[in-house]
């Protein structure tokens, strides 16, 4: 079986790549952002990446048996069988001749994350695992908890948009002055106010915000949704950080409140973790600030920490 898996069509304005999976062994990875040298690739399609994994596999397009893509049509009100044509005439227009009636699996979002994230375990290990996938949103959740019995993932629990963890950390980025993109900047920012200058009671408030409605329904992640749950959680952290953006340490004041509370958040629930091997994917994971903690508290207790170096929607 010849899987191509795609990223960068519906509902992927950014990280657009491609993977070749040969009788489940991943043969190629690569990101759009690699080809083209513009980071992140925005708004751009993976064609250069879908050409250069079948290049690296020595695999014919016409062979492909199925196309995956992370991301499911109807979830968002829209149909898989015109996405699925898109991306197919896509890549036959650049070249790329993948046979016409080459079936399209859409997979939901946090559940491709999670896959992600188990590509990097052995599978006699996987039944072991607990997974946690944090983001901004997918089709409507910003994440979930699952775990793997054979070939399946089981979902245990599910977060809603509104309680999400990545978009609390964009709306810091913005705040701290940085742009779309750049929560990374916002961490190392973090480490310039010492953890123990910080109000405990604020970033205690901001965490529960995060948990307080993850047991929520589940509503579609429309852009007014995430606008306006960008828009509350600026309003959140400026209330716990307080006014203190017009300097470069009140910038950092920012930045450490909402690092401590993702961080807290984070330790909260893969405390609730009972396995031996607790596999973490999203955009969230690409926080290593967060990710050493935790891998050195879980190391402690005897157990590990699997992070995939893909864990954006790269991967």
């Amino acid at each position: 079986m010849i899987v191509l898996g795609l990223n960068g069509y519906l509902n992927a304005d950014h990280d657009a790549s491609a993977a070749l999976v040969v009788d489940g062994v991943v043969e190629a990875v690569v990101e759009e952002e690699r080809l083209i040298r513009r980071k992140r690739a925005p708004g751009m399609h993976p064609v250069n990446a879908a050409a250069e994994v079948l290049s690296v596999g020595s695999v014919k397009a016409e062979d492909v048996d199925v196309i995956a893509y992370p991301w499911r049509p109807d979830l968002l009100g829209e149909s898989a069988d015109q996405e699925r044509n898109r991306i197919i005439q896509d890549l036959r227009d650049s070249g790329i001749e993948v046979n016409p009636e080459v079936p399209v699996e859409f997979i939901q979002h946090h559940e491709s994350h999670a896959w992600s994230g188990l590509a990097f375990v052995a599978p006699e290990r996987r039944k072991e695992c607990q997974i946690l996938v944090l983001d901004g949103s997918g089709e409507d959740s910003s994440g979930a908890v699952f775990r793997c019995e054979g070939m399946h993932l089981v979902t245990d629990s599910i977060f809603s948009v509104q309680s999400s963890a990545g978009a609390m950390y964009e709306a810091a980025t913005e705040l701290a002055g940085f742009g779309w993109g750049e929560e990374g900047k916002l961490m190392g920012l973090s480490s310039y106010v010492e953890r123990g200058t910080l109000p405990c009671s604020e970033v205690e408030r901001l965490k529960r915000c995060i948990a307080q409605e993850e047991a929520g329904q589940r509503s579609a992640a429309t852009d007014k949704l995430y606008a306006d749950s960008l828009a509350r959680w600026s309003q959140l952290v400026t209330a716990a950080a307080g006014p203190r953006r017009a300097t470069f340490i009140g910038r950092a004041f920012v930045a450490a409140v909402a690092q401590a509370a993702l961080e807290e958040r984070i330790a909260e629930l893969v405390g609730a973790f009972r396995s031996r091997t607790v596999v973490f994917a999203g955009g969230t994971a690409l926080n290593c600030a967060s990710n050493g903690k935790l891998a050195v508290t879980l190391q402690r207790q005897g157990r590990e920490l699997v992070v995939p170096p893909c864990a954006n929607d790269s991967g």
